[in-house]
């Protein structure tokens, strides 16, 4: 086939002419290949020169220092086009993607894991139906024995155990949002994300974030509930100023899970692993924040270790704010009754037989999750590694 191009001034528009001895499949295919709206090919520049790039060989494009670059497996080329000009050529061969939308997309995969989002919240349907079944009878027998039964011993204990479903959910949902990043990387979709300019830092960070976003949307949904059930069940509404300090502490709860939670994801590699370690944590969970068993029937050297076990201290916090009144009540002309009943169920932590303080709680709950971020940091770029795709290519080229 022989391709004669004529360059001349009169014509106003690329013409294409034919001249066949006969209508045949190559002219049949040639003429397709014409009238295909040239979205399958564009130009790239690499040295000064320009070369005609597949579509298909593009893998990632991305902005840099201002300019546009096409990533391919051979080479990377520069584009003259602007970033919304490809886009709008090539809506359905590519997506944008940047942090907030892998944030999005993270959300969307977890919401639509049906049976990930259910083992999330499996340890709070536990602690419920064990609470349902004996814990709440068990804890009313005790303080019974303490204190004449009034009707608002019921109420006190139902907010006992609403602050450690809050903080059990604070955990759970929090792990279950980094199962999106086990998954991710056990099938290798962590590594297509970094064929884009962004760090595998960047890329944790988003995972990060989403685990943070769907701890507090949950957390917040439970609270409303929770005071929802304590309302039903003759307890009276919360005040507003209280309500907005229980949204602060779930939201240090959240904080809190989100970076030890993220310690615990990087220590594993496969969706197996993931499901054991859940498991373990929401087990122990229990125990360590005195769920199944009072605080203080628990080994003093147990007790020690909850008061330094992080986790520990939401709850803490959340029992002081929503049981504040009820003690009073439940416990009035009862000081060494209530003093013991608040001991016995990990109301308050002392630290070297001094009661700690809800500023106290804040400053030990912050500092855990800096020291948490702090560990996840110097232990991710070892698991891991820090190099991308990109990087690799560009130390190969200038070898």
């Amino acid at each position: 086939m022989k391709v004669q191009v004529t360059i001349d001034d009169q014509y106003q528009e690329i013409e294409v002419h034919i001249n066949a001895r006969s209508f045949d499949e190559e002219v049949e295919q040639l003429m397709k290949q014409l009238q295909m709206p040239m979205t399958n090919v564009i130009d790239g520049y690499v040295d000064q020169e320009i070369r005609m790039l597949k579509v298909l060989e593009i893998y990632t494009v991305y902005v840099e220092d201002g300019k546009v670059y096409f990533q391919t497996d051979e080479e990377e080329y520069q584009s003259k086009k602007k970033l919304y000009e490809i886009e709008e050529l090539f809506t359905q061969k590519f997506s944008r993607v940047n942090k907030s939308t892998l944030v999005s997309r993270h959300s969307k995969v977890f919401r639509r894991e049906r049976t990930t989002v259910f083992f999330s919240l499996l340890s709070v349907l536990i602690v419920i139906l064990l609470y349902a079944l004996f814990l709440q009878k068990t804890q009313l027998d005790a303080i019974s024995q303490m204190v004449t039964v009034t009707t608002d011993i019921k109420s006190m204990v139902n907010e006992w155990m609403v602050a450690r479903l809050l903080s059990i959910l604070a955990i759970t949902t929090t792990l279950g949002a980094f199962g999106i990043y086990v998954q991710d990387l056990e099938t290798k979709r962590a590594e297509d994300f970094l064929t884009m300019p962004i760090s595998r830092g960047n890329l944790l960070i988003s995972y990060v974030i989403n685990a943070f976003i769907i701890g507090s949307v949950f957390s917040i949904l439970a609270l409303i509930g929770c005071e929802i059930f304590l309302v039903s069940t003759g307890d009276k509404w919360i005040e507003f100023p209280t309500m907005l300090k229980m949204v602060g502490v779930l939201l240090l709860a959240v904080t809190l899970a989100s970076s030890f939670n993220l310690v615990c994801t990087l220590l594993v590699e496969s969706q197996t692993a993931f499901s054991t370690l859940s498991t373990i944590i929401g087990t122990v969970i229990g125990f360590l924040c005195g769920v199944y068993v009072p605080m203080g029937a628990l080994p003093e050297y147990v007790q020690k270790f909850m008061v330094y076990f992080p986790l520990s201290h939401p709850t803490v916090m959340l029992r002081n704010l929503l049981m504040n009144d009820s003690l009073g009540k439940v416990f009035a002309g009862a000081p060494t009754a209530k003093e013991e009943y608040m001991s016995m169920y990990g109301v308050t932590h002392e630290w070297y037989h001094h009661l700690l303080s809800q500023g106290t709680h804040m400053v030990f709950i912050l500092g855990a999750s800096i020291l948490f971020c702090i560990f996840s940091i110097l232990v991710y770029p070892a698991l891991t590694g820090s190099k991308t795709p990109i990087s690799r290519f560009r130390e190969k080229r200038k070898r």
